[in-house]
């Protein structure tokens, strides 16, 4: 699996980023302290796995209250990545519950949804390990 670009209509403190042709092999984002880094690390993230329930602990956010911007009802946002020789787009938007999310994936070309695929287990689909792998080897802090 190859992640080609991705846009983020609304997610956590940005808002209409574009990502396009993402180089082959380990991508690195460089930028000052609070510049949306680690928001771009949990948008691709949640992309791929969604957001995990999470219990809230005194004077944390859970992911779910991170990611939807302060005025706004929902994150969204837009993946498109190549696996398999075929192109696939991933719209997915987050609501202030599980209950509020939508995912749509969708081949490029055709503009169909892919047969194949939830989205709870798109993430594992797609890079071959479940969300706690992920996180332990692709995913650097």
């Amino acid at each position: 699996m190859r992640i080609r670009a991705f846009h983020i209509d609304a997610f956590g403190v940005l808002s209409q980023v574009t990502v396009d042709d993402l180089p082959r092999g380990m991508g690195i984002f460089l930028g000052n302290n609070e510049a949306g880094k680690s928001t771009i690390q949990l948008f691709l993230r949640v992309m791929l796995y969604g957001v995990p329930n999470q219990r809230k602990t005194a004077g944390t956010l859970r992911d779910r209250e991170r990611i939807i911007p302060w005025n706004e009802k929902t994150a969204e946002g837009i993946l498109r990545l190549e696996t398999d020789g075929r192109a696939l787009e991933i719209r997915r938007r987050f609501g202030k519950t599980a209950a509020g999310d939508r995912t749509e994936i969708l081949d490029v070309h055709t503009g169909e949804p892919v047969p194949g695929y939830t989205a709870e287990h798109l993430g594992e689909a797609l890079m071959g390990v479940p969300a706690a792998v992920f996180e332990k080897t692709y995913w650097l802090r």
